[in-house]
């Protein structure tokens, strides 16, 4: 993924979003976005492709808060496969990708969090 702090905050420029609130809205993607990616692999676990659809769907407007690089790309692709009845395998394939992107992510805003205090 290789986003930076800087990039994020140009990013943000771009939808309008002052960069001071970033670091507030950080904190609520550090407290949810654990949550939504495991929400996403149960749902794939238990073959529940609409599950697949909402969860993924949510994991992916968290993250498009902040940007649209390829964490963005998996949860969506995700969501799109979901809603186009890929089979589930297909979708695992596809997810297998995210948890270490999430990681990153995660250590990314937390930066930001760190930023802000």
């Amino acid at each position: 993924m290789s986003v930076s702090i800087e990039q994020i905050v140009s990013y943000a420029e771009t939808l309008g979003m002052p960069e001071e609130l970033l670091p507030d809205l950080a904190v609520v993607v550090v407290e949810q976005l654990p949550a939504q990616l495991m929400s996403i692999a149960e749902a794939l676990a238990s073959g529940d492709v609409t599950q697949v659809m909402k969860t993924s769907h949510t994991y992916k407007g968290s993250v498009a808060t902040f940007t649209d690089t390829r964490i963005w790309e998996v949860a969506k692709a995700i969501e799109f496969g979901a809603r186009q009845n890929v089979s589930i395998p297909e979708l695992k394939q596809v997810y297998a990708e995210l948890p270490a992107l999430h990681d990153e992510f995660l250590r990314l805003m937390e930066a930001l969090v760190s930023r802000g205090s």
